[in-house]
């Protein structure tokens, strides 16, 4: 057996023998075992049933309720763990008369439940960590996405804007066209440094880099836009602070691009377990329902994320992004964003 299957087989053991004990609902499925396997033992053994009252094999079929119920819920450790308790708990009707034990069928018939348990468990836990291995492989991606737009706004921060910001200075009144397209290129180059790396976040918070980026809103786009915070206003972690930031400077950007508002508001409201986010704007709005419209909405154009881009953002952290808007309704950007998101596994 080569190491890759060795360590396979290794961890898939590990697994089985480490059930959600702590989980109420695996206690249930088991309960629901018990209650299957007393009751056909007690008509068994009590004669309370003629041998042929039930077809041959129904009472054990049975079982497969309840063990693919562990297994599609808790993979391997519920399934193989589910189908171990109904084979030990079977095994004293097995060991009844044969004209009421049906030892032979019985057993084969348990057999093809601890078959279905085992694989079907083997099956969730590989899709289980095949989403995991997508999730933290898009985790990565979105931070050296990040990493990489904070280099370049430091870098034009620090020496391209600087000395354009210089040669302004020196210009004075004798160059005053030169004066204002070097101060044009100044605000172009600040503009784009601030989309790259929110100007705050980092040091002020969420709440403070999303009123600032409002602000250049209603400044550059001449729309009405406002904030309303509920709850608590603390500090959360910084991916749930630079993900709820990008989703909303991606949804008002989208907004007065595409559709034309004379007003956006944005909504963030903190909970215990929870940021809520909204972005509404009053804007000419799409049909979500078709494809086209959603789809030209949906694609990234150079810097932007697009709302496929926001619900991945959203999906690393384990949180949830809705599009809800209508033909001359606006539309509403909707997400919520779990404020202590799992550890990447």
């Amino acid at each position: 057996m080569s190491s890759g299957a060795t360590t396979r087989a290794r961890d898939a053991l590990r697994r089985a023998l480490h059930p959600p004990v702590r989980d109420p609902r695996f206690w249930a499925t088991q309960a629901a075992v018990v209650a299957l396997a007393g009751l056909h033992f007690y008509l068994d053994a009590s004669d309370k049933l003629e041998p042929s009252a039930l077809p041959t094999g129904i009472p054990v079929i049975l079982l497969l309720i309840p063990v693919l119920y562990a297994a599609l819920r808790y993979g391997l450790a519920g399934g193989a763990a589910t189908a171990l308790l109904a084979t030990l708990l079977w095994l004293p009707d097995i060991a009844l008369p044969d004209a009421r034990g049906h030892p032979a069928g019985d057993g084969i018939e348990l057999l093809i439940v601890v078959a279905v348990g085992v694989f079907a468990g083997v099956h969730i836990d590989r899709r289980h960590d095949a989403e995991r291995r997508a999730r933290t492989y898009a985790a990565m991606l979105v931070d050296a996405h990040e990493e990489e737009r904070l280099r370049i706004a430091r870098d034009i921060h620090d020496d391209p804007l600087q000395r354009l910001v210089d040669v302004a200075r020196r210009a004075g009144t004798e160059q005053p066209a030169s004066k204002d397209d070097l101060l044009d290129v100044i605000t172009r180059l600040r503009d784009i440094a601030r989309g790259l790396r929110p100007p705050g976040l980092d040091e002020l918070g969420l709440v403070a880099a999303v009123r600032g980026l409002l602000a250049d809103v209603e400044d550059s786009e001449h729309v009405a836009a406002e904030l309303d915070v509920q709850g608590d206003a603390t500090r959360l972690p910084p991916a749930v602070e630079l993900t709820a930031f990008r989703i909303v400077q991606e949804a008002a950007r989208n907004a007065v691009h595409h559709a034309a508002p004379r007003h956006v508001a944005v909504t963030l409201r903190y909970t215990a377990a929870a940021l809520h986010l909204a972005v509404r704007d009053d804007g000419s709005g799409f049909d979500t329902t078709t494809s086209t419209a959603f789809a030209e909405a949906s694609s990234p154009n150079g810097p932007h994320l697009g709302l496929l881009g926001m619900r991945e953002r959203a999906a690393v952290l384990g949180g949830s992004l809705t599009v809800a808007s209508r033909p001359g309704r606006g539309t509403t950007v909707a997400a919520t964003l779990p404020a202590r998101p799992a550890a990447d596994p």
